[in-house]
């Protein structure tokens, strides 16, 4: 899942076992999740860039783009649901990196143990 040459309709699929990103379900959960793969879809795309954010202490939901690429990233982000919060945003950004630096299956380990509690 996941793997180098899947087509982007296999890839980044959450199963049913793992757990959720936002813990509010519903929509607003299925909004994460396709942002979430619309992230990684963009960064497969761009191998090369470089986004970097920040972030501020004791405030949830702005996340701050310090240069283009994390620019360009938040827009492939934010496009796949357009009414999303801030709090979205961050915590999808945030996944994206996580999966980014561990892969896609290291991933779906952390949240199928995350769906179990």
């Amino acid at each position: 899942m996941g793997g180098a040459g899947e087509t982007n309709e296999k890839k980044y699929v959450f199963t049913p076992s793992m757990g959720e990103i936002s813990g509010f379900g519903g929509r607003y959960e299925r909004a994460c999740r396709v942002m979430l793969r619309s992230g990684l879809l963009w960064w497969d795309g761009h191998p090369t860039a470089n986004p970097r954010f920040h972030t501020y202490k004791n405030i949830y939901g702005v996340c701050c783009e310090d240069n283009d690429d994390a620019k360009a990233l938040s827009k492939a982000v934010v496009d796949a649901a357009k009414d999303c919060t801030g709090a979205m945003h961050q915590a999808v950004i945030g996944h994206i990196f996580f999966v980014r630096k561990h892969g896609w299956q290291k991933y779906v380990e952390m949240m199928t143990r995350r769906g179990a509690t």
